[in-house]
């Protein structure tokens, strides 16, 4: 015994050790990166939109909100936008602390983890509601895992999990069947099936995914964009960046067929865990073949489950699967090429900018803007510069209103078939001459002298990993000086 104590508070030290380091990363990290339109979204609605336009936006947006709830408070007390990035560091951080601390797995997997690409990187530098998501399932594995049962805590956990975008709501549910069927084999002989207290989280667990399917259901004027893609790219490309995102398409996706396929197969002695990554892998892969294929941050997901199946099925020494080395070792395996695309992720957004949205904005404020008139097109990239600014709105020609966030509807889609040249004389027809005009847009416009306007910026264009489409061109026409002093 006293020969494993001092190992023991070894190891401890040394996973808090990682956790300070990961947490460092994302300080340093967030210090230097420029949210991009998603982010700006998601705080311009928080900080702008009236409760009753709520339901409306989350249904187009395809998220149950819970996100955008924790943000508000945030956006309405005028706290700065960096604000949105730390709170999603901490809710982050949370999660890699529940999994050091609780997740019964080897050491090695400990300690790779929280520098894989999503805690390092996609979940926990940009701040959507994917860095939540992340962080209630670490919890809910947490629970479902404790030798001794919480009810009441399991069924908000996953009601809460189940809130935060469409995603989790598989994960949620596949967490559900996961807590019946371990809850079935778990109870004494002759034990009623469940008691009040399991009866109330089990009756807390659906109303959550009740509440999520509600929001989720699809709105009377969706926006509907189509999409042509081949299957078999999409799903070597979804298998890539689950399992091995550092690999070239074709290595990576037919690995992370062969890895999903065997550690589901390699789950089915353990009917619990089995079910739920058989649900969830299933959920998800259909999820991105007939909604939306995504990206690496949505393929995440199926990590997610993997590393959720993978904790929950060693929670249990005497029931563990019997190809258990093979299965750490897939996990660890790509659990190291997460590690080296999360560390070269986090270098770049540290050293090249992720959007050029601050850059845009750090032009525009040097204006003198006075009378002008502030017009982006197209909206969702004008969208990621406003936070920044002193002004509240934009005018956006391709909807023809002045407004902040996206509403996701079908006139957003409309909205999108405007030209840029047509989308600035728009803007002079809705505010003729002599009114001076600020122009942003994401691509450049040939001839821009024909139409009166005068490119005054152009700003770097990200990286080929980053938002390449958040390159802006700021046009002016009309007398627009530099604030204190004489036109450029």
């Amino acid at each position: 015994m006293r020969r494993g104590r001092p190992s023991a508070r070894s190891e401890r030290a040394l996973l808090v050790a990682v956790w300070v380091a990961q947490l460092a990363i994302l300080l340093g990290v967030v210090a230097h990166h420029e949210p991009w339109r998603d982010e700006a979204d998601v705080w311009l609605f928080a900080r702008d939109a009236a409760p009753s336009a709520w339901l409306s936006f989350l249904k187009h947006s395809g998220t149950p909100g819970l996100w955008h709830l924790l943000v508000t408070p945030l956006a309405r007390a005028g706290l700065p936008y960096v604000s949105i990035n730390l709170l999603n560091v901490a809710i982050v951080s949370i999660g890699v602390a529940i999994f050091l601390r609780y997740a019964r797995l080897p050491l090695l997997l400990k300690l790779l983890f929280p520098f894989g690409v999503l805690p390092l990187h996609e979940y926990g530098v940009v701040a959507r509601s994917y860095g939540l998501s992340f962080t209630l399932l670490m919890a809910t594995c947490a629970v479902l895992g404790a030798r001794r049962p919480r009810p009441l805590l399991t069924g908000l956990l996953i009601a809460l999990l189940a809130n935060t975008n469409a995603h989790s709501l598989v994960l949620a549910a596949g967490l559900g069947f996961f807590w019946i069927l371990e809850t079935w084999r778990a109870r004494p002989s002759g034990a009623p099936v469940s008691t009040r207290a399991m009866a109330l989280g089990m009756a807390i667990a659906i109303a959550g995914g009740l509440l999520a399917i509600w929001i989720l259901l699809p709105p009377d004027d969706p926006q509907l964009i189509e999409r042509e893609f081949r299957v078999e790219r999409v799903l070597l490309s979804l298998l890539r960046d689950a399992f091995f995102p550092s690999f070239s398409r074709l290595p990576g996706g037919c690995l992370g067929a062969v890895s999903l396929i065997w550690i589901v197969l390699a789950l089915r002695p353990r009917r619990e865990v089995f079910a739920f990554m058989l649900w969830s892998a299933v959920g998800l892969v259909t999820f991105f073949l007939t909604v939306y294929s995504g990206f690496l941050r949505h393929a995440g997901f199926l990590w997610l489950a993997t590393t959720a199946a993978v904790w929950l099925e060693e929670g249990d020494v005497s029931r563990r699967v019997p190809r258990r080395s093979v299965l750490l070792l897939l996990f660890a395996f790509s659990a190291l090429s997460h590690l080296k695309s999360g560390v070269n992720r986090s270098g770049l957004d540290y050293d090249e900018p992720f959007s050029a949205s601050f850059e845009a904005a750090e032009f525009v404020r040097s204006l003198d803007l006075g009378s002008a008139v502030v017009a982006a097109h197209p909206a969702t990239t004008g969208e990621a510069v406003l936070p920044y600014l002193p002004i509240a709105t934009f005018y956006y020609p391709g909807h023809d209103a002045f407004g902040s966030y996206m509403p996701w509807n079908g006139a957003y889609v409309r909205g999108l078939v405007t030209t840029e040249p047509d989308a600035f004389l728009q803007t002079r027809a809705r505010f003729p001459e002599p009114r001076p005009i600020v122009f942003l847009t994401s691509k450049p416009i040939d001839d821009p002298a024909a139409l009166g306007l005068t490119l005054r910026h152009r700003t770097a264009a990200p990286l080929d990993d980053f938002k390449q489409e958040e390159e802006y061109w700021i046009y002016t026409a009309g007398d627009v000086p530099i604030a204190g002093g004489a036109a450029r």
